[in-house]
């Protein structure tokens, strides 16, 4: 009967672990094998989701969505969506300055140029390379497959060479966001590597030989497409034992019928919701309903996987990667998300850790900072700020921006995120409302809002915590903000090792930099965005101020004239926020010497606290430096008056990126004393 009871509890918990494990298994199961993608004109000819329909702002259906960027990103050339018809009309020549090239007689240094014409087609486009000079060298005449963007910030081309595709080294750069009708001669010139290289034993530039690995390795079928399509997938094509060609497949591509084609090289609806087969088949099916809708993946919006599931729909395209190799320490093959050991493509639901080597580190930074240098890496941002930390938005990227409509804000943005007025963007909820707080000046009797210390007409939570850092035109200006949240004080440019580029800052940035910066120029590249939804269209932006200074190359923040406004804007910047570079005060003197009485813990593996004592009415500095002797943080600076104090360091540079483990130091710098204890970070 005791061997019996055994058996007995030993089959029951073994069933309850089976419902238990079933339980957690139809939580994160992954797609439906058996679904395939159908491509995004299914979701059209259905008429399911034609019209606005489901929750309102939140879904506006498939003639809505073909609006967007997103739907837009390829499109086969007309004359209506060509931005620079005319220049292929008029058989234009653009050409290049290549520094590498030698400026002698038989070799010009100018030698690269780059041909457009419709070479008597109308309705047809068409691309030719050529060098000139001692080594001149020509390729053939490719038609223009498809446009690449053209209705948000510019326009590139791709050809197909030999059964893949390229992108033609140059884009035409709109003069502003979304604006098609101005045409100018903003030329950037880009990927050329993928189709020359220096050669300097000869001292001109050689084309990549077609059917090469050196040629073939560079195509947008190897390196982009993943990204640029709806139901990816890529062939690997062997044309000898070291060659491969990549074709990439998508819905479609190897079809003959060509608006199926075209229509699904796109980030479609299936780029997003996961193959749709099922779903197709049985509309009506409520489990096929849920895997297809990340708003419906977890309806208590309590799940982290899930939100990080929501993220990685983004983050599969707007974060910097490369795929996942067959083995730990071997180079990635493709420059998106893929897995080589199984020759699977990412597909919504799934983790995308999965499928690529780093999500993380292969973002591109200000030198040795985490600050975005690069577009489509704001994945790689919003990771580290503290809304993902907290857990704020559990549908991730979707709690501000509209993916099924172009709105009326840039960037997608569903409603007024800009503003600081009350009832609107960031306040108009429970976590910041308190900071639309307004107080008139008496010097001058104008509105100042109370958290920016600034005039309230000017003031935009953008402004500060969503410094533009990255381009995507490469014309002196930056175009995308880093997501971080962060505020990069101006110590970040006095403080970078980075001997060529330096490092920018908030304030200059976005406002101070030659009294305008990237957010309050009246040129500014989204129209002034910032500017124009808290003010309106027809008004001026206010020049902040410069302190005389001029900077003339915007590239670059290690001149003298970004060190010499660095060095204003902290002062300032200590003025008006004192809550934030001020330590606490606890009381009167405990000690009898002015200088550090406490670190701890130390060794330290999150934050550390210090506690100091002033003497007298002093200007106070405490920092942390390695053991070079470089500053690594000012963790606080400004006029104490006589008492004891407490501060926290968390463990970071001034660029906000965590130490490794190691030995560091405490300095504090008063006017008549001075001291710096050792700490210890144990990661």
């Amino acid at each position: 009967m005791e061997h019996r009871n055994v058996l007995t509890l030993v089959f029951s918990f073994i069933i309850i672990l089976g419902l238990f494990l079933g339980v957690i298994s139809s939580d994160t199961q992954p797609p439906d094998e058996e679904a395939t993608y159908v491509g995004w004109q299914t979701c059209v000819d259905a008429g399911c989701h034609a019209e606005k329909s489901g929750n309102g702002n939140i879904y506006q259906g498939v003639d809505e969505f073909r609006k967007t960027m997103h739907a837009n990103i390829h499109n086969r050339p007309t004359p209506e969506n060509v931005i620079i018809d005319r220049w292929f009309e008029r058989d234009t020549t653009l050409r290049f300055y290549d520094f590498r090239v030698p400026d002698v007689p038989e070799s010009p240094r100018d030698t690269f140029y780059i041909d457009l014409s419709k070479r008597g087609r109308p309705d047809e486009y068409y691309i030719r390379m050529y060098t000139t000079g001692k080594y001149a060298d020509t390729t053939d005449w490719f038609e223009v497959q498809y446009n690449y963007g053209g209705n948000g910030w510019l326009q590139r081309f791709l050809v197909e060479v030999d059964g893949s595709y390229y992108p033609v080294p140059f884009q035409y750069v709109l003069k502003s966001y979304r604006d098609t009708e101005n045409i100018s001669d903003k030329v950037y010139f880009l990927d050329l590597f993928r189709w020359y290289s220096y050669d300097s034993r000869i001292g001109a530039i050689v084309f990549h030989e077609r059917g090469t690995e050196e040629f073939l390795s560079k195509s947008w079928d190897r390196d982009c497409a993943a990204c640029h399509v709806n139901g990816f997938d890529v062939e690997g094509i062997a044309i000898n034992d070291s060659t491969t060609r990549w074709s990439a497949k998508w819905v479609g591509s190897d079809g003959d019928d060509s608006a199926v084609k075209d229509i699904n090289i796109a980030v479609g609806c299936e780029s997003c919701h996961g193959p749709g087969s099922n779903h197709a088949d049985e509309p009506g099916n409520e489990e096929y309903q849920k895997i297809l809708s990340p708003r419906r993946w977890d309806l208590s919006e309590e799940s982290r996987f899930w939100t990080d599931r929501k993220l990685d729909l983004c983050n599969q395209c707007h974060n910097r990667h490369d795929s996942k190799p067959k083995r730990p320490g071997d180079e990635p093959i493709h420059g998106y998300q893929y897995d080589e050991e199984n020759n699977l493509p990412y597909k919504p639901r799934l983790e995308l850790r999965d499928f690529v080597s780093d999500t993380v580190k292969q973002g591109q930074y200000w030198g040795e900072t985490k600050i975005s240098y690069a577009h489509h890496q704001q994945g790689q941002d919003y990771w580290r700020s503290a809304h993902y930390k907290g857990h704020v938005f559990h549908d991730g990227c979707f709690n501000c921006h509209s993916v099924h409509n172009q709105t009326e804000y840039p960037y997608q943005l569903d409603r007024n995120w800009y503003s600081l007025r009350k009832g609107e963007g960031c306040v108009a909820f429970g976590c910041h409302s308190s900071l639309a707080d307004t107080d008139t000046a008496i010097q001058d009797g104008l509105e100042y809002n109370k958290h920016t210390k600034h005039l309230n007409q000017h003031s935009q939570c953008v402004n500060c915590h969503y410094t533009k850092t990255a381009t995507i035109t490469f014309t002196g200006s930056y175009e995308f903000s880093d997501h971080s949240d962060k505020v990069i004080r101006p110590t970040a440019t006095s403080s970078s090792t980075n001997a060529f580029l330096g490092v920018l800052n908030t304030c200059a940035a976005s406002c101070h930099r030659n009294g305008y910066g990237e957010r309050n120029r009246p040129d500014a590249f989204d129209r002034n965005a910032s500017i124009r939804y808290s003010m309106g269209d027809t008004v001026v932006p206010m020049k902040a101020p410069d302190y005389g200074i001029v900077d003339k190359n915007f590239t670059l923040w290690k001149e003298n004239t970004d060190l010499e406004l660095a060095d204003s804007l902290w002062e300032g910047y200590k003025r008006l926020y004192p809550e934030y570079v001020m330590s606490v005060r606890e009381g009167s003197v405990r000690s009898s010497t002015a200088g550090i009485t406490r670190l701890f813990p130390n060794p330290a593996t999150e934050v550390i606290t210090i506690r100091f004592d002033v003497q007298r009415r002093e200007n106070v500095r405490i920092e942390v430096y390695d053991a070079t002797g470089r500053i690594l943080r000012i963790v606080s600076e400004g006029i104490l008056e006589p008492g004891s104090y407490r501060d926290e360091w968390e463990l970071d540079d001034e660029l906000y990126n965590p130490l490794p483990g190691g030995v560091y130091y405490m300095r504090i710098i008063g006017e008549s004393f001075s001291g710096s204890l050792p700490v210890l970070v144990h990661r």
